[in-house]
């Protein structure tokens, strides 16, 4: 294209610039006139006069201030054409969702590249390295000594008990070769003084699970029991809210002491407290959005609740136990001496009380189970979208990312389960 018509073309948008905001301005004018509008200054601005109502005037704000920012975005993209910065586009090929995230490589291409001239030799550049890699490295350690839960005795009891890690578990689930994409991992971090609650006491995240994406909370019991903590309880009710807003399945890998006795006064008094986890197993499953618990564990007191009110329930032989008072509460109450497979077991709740569906024999066969059972979920209540192509997106078309995934894709970075093997013992 010559340079004539390039000048031509740059004149011509010029014009309609010019027009087009004299066109708004008009509009904007005529109707505060009819309205009698004060003023538009912000998304509550002076609008008074004539107006009946509040609901009135906070409408009438945001017109203005749609109108105003529709006509901002529109003038800040001509503008830079006019620059030279951004290739003129013709509206036929410019795509409906260009500021949508599922877009993003596609969009990317279109606009030209900021170029970087980073001297990585300079002094500068070296001591801001440093100190970036040392708050990295810093992070990195924190996370890793995070991912190890409760601490290495704790583990090796909890391992002798014959029951998975709750970071097994979730790799046994999900499907082979995906990723888990956790939330709150410094969740507790310190927040307890010397009380140690490593990711909240529970590994919350999104997963995919015989093909469905779902929000997967599992309970660590290797800390303080499973029992929860305030910061437990908020984890919990986020990864809800994730479910909820995304119509994503929720499964439980149950294996909890219920509330944490010495910091229960902190656990209910709000809004968000404990039984609030209860109030929306039965909200998100009246909206269609299914809600499994596999038993793997204890479920005392509060815990015992999340079976209960979950969609379908599976549990493990011998392992997993259901129930309010355990053992010991029940011979200080009545006398009585009874084992926790009598009172709360997988033959009890799976032949007499119906509490749960399923009979598993160990963490292995009930993760099956949990898997067969969401592939028996019926269709989502809203599309959620492929799990996949969001980890495109996220880790692909940013180069930084894709280098950092590429030199360090083990255990105990972003993702602690990244490429973690099945455990399908």
């Amino acid at each position: 294209m010559s340079n004539i018509k390039i000048a031509s073309r740059r004149k011509a948008l010029q014009q309609e610039h010019d027009e087009r905001v004299k066109r708004q301005n008009r509009i904007v004018e005529k109707w505060k006139k009819e309205h009698r509008v004060v003023s538009s200054v912000g998304m509550l601005g002076s609008v008074s006069q004539g107006l009946t109502s509040r609901t009135t005037s906070i409408q009438a704000c945001r017109f203005i201030r749609a109108r105003w920012e529709r006509g901002y975005y529109k003038d800040l993209y001509h503008r830079r054409q006019l620059l030279g910065a951004d290739p003129v586009i013709h509206r036929s090929s410019y795509p409906n969702c260009a500021r949508s995230h599922h877009c993003f490589g596609g969009v990317a291409q279109q606009w030209s590249r900021i170029e970087s001239a980073v001297d990585v030799s300079s002094p500068e550049y070296k001591e801001n390295y440093a100190q970036m890699k040392n708050i990295v490295d810093d992070l990195r350690t924190k996370i890793l000594k995070i991912t190890e839960g409760g601490g290495e005795r704790a583990r090796a009891l909890h391992k002798s008990r014959g029951k998975m890690l709750a970071r097994e578990r979730i790799n046994a689930l999900i499907d082979p070769g995906t990723s888990f994409l956790e939330i709150g991992q410094l969740a507790g971090f310190e927040m307890y003084g010397k009380e140690e609650v490593p990711a909240g006491g529970i590994v919350a995240g999104v997963g995919s699970v015989s093909g469905r994406v779902c929000v997967i909370v599992a309970n660590d019991a290797t800390v303080k029991g499973g029992t929860y903590y305030p910061i437990t309880v908020k984890k919990h009710l986020r990864a809800q809210e994730i479910a909820r807003e995304n119509g994503l399945p929720c499964v439980y890998l149950v294996d909890s002491g219920g509330a944490n006795l010495p910091h229960q006064a902190e656990i209910f008094p709000d809004r968000d407290h404990f039984g609030r986890i209860f109030y929306n197993q039965a909200n998100l499953s009246s909206q269609g959005i299914p809600q499994l618990a596999v038993v793997m564990g204890s479920c005392t007191a509060g815990g015992a609740y999340v079976p209960a009110m979950a969609d379908q329930s599976i549990i493990v032989k011998g392992k997993g136990t259901v129930f309010l008072g355990g053992p010991p509460l029940v011979k200080a109450a009545t006398g009585e001496e009874i084992s926790a497979e009598e009172l709360g077991g997988a033959d009890l709740h799976c032949g007499e009380s119906g509490v749960t569906d399923y009979y598993a024999h160990n963490d292995a066969h009930a993760l099956q189970l949990a898997r067969n059972a969401v592939a028996g979920f019926g269709p989502p209540s809203q599309p959620a979208g492929n799990f996949d192509d969001h980890c495109e997106i996220y880790f692909h078309h940013n180069s930084f990312l894709k280098h950092r995934r590429a030199m360090d894709p083990g255990p105990g970075t972003i993702l602690p389960l990244w490429n973690a093997p099945c455990v399908n013992k």
